[in-house]
Order: C-alpha cells, then structure tokens, then sequence
C-alpha cells in the first residue's frame, strides 16, 4: 500500500463509504433502539379502575335544613 496510490485511494474510499453508512446518526440511532426494545421487558397489560364519587345528600336531608324536626 505505501508504493500503490490507487490501491491506498480504493481501500480508503471504500473504508469512509462504509464509516459513512454504518455509523449514519440514523443507522447508530435505529441499531439503539432496537438494542433496548430487545432488552426491555414486555409490560404486561395495566389493570385499568375507575373510580366515581358522586355525593348525593342522605334521605331526609334538606337542603339548608339545620336537622330535627
């Protein structure tokens, strides 16, 4: 390679054609979450409760009413 210019030419050009494609922002970024998406359990589904107050005053209450009679 010290003596051989295009030899060195194609073996660099190559080199940096596939630097560029396999360590892309996009390509490192996808190969990273695959990784975790692989290392991450899978959830089981949540047990959805919905809880709902409604207050409702007691039978025989009145409104305003002070109690008795």
């Amino acid at each position: 390679m010290i003596t051989d210019d295009d030899l060195r030419a194609r073996i660099g050009a190559a080199a940096r054609e596939r630097v560029m494609r396999d360590y892309a922002i996009d390509t490192m970024g996808r190969a990273l979450r695959d990784g975790f998406d692989r290392l991450r359990p899978v959830a089981a589904p949540k047990t959805r409760l919905m809880v709902v107050n409604v207050f409702y005053p007691p039978p025989g209450h009145r409104r305003g009413h002070a109690g008795g009679a």
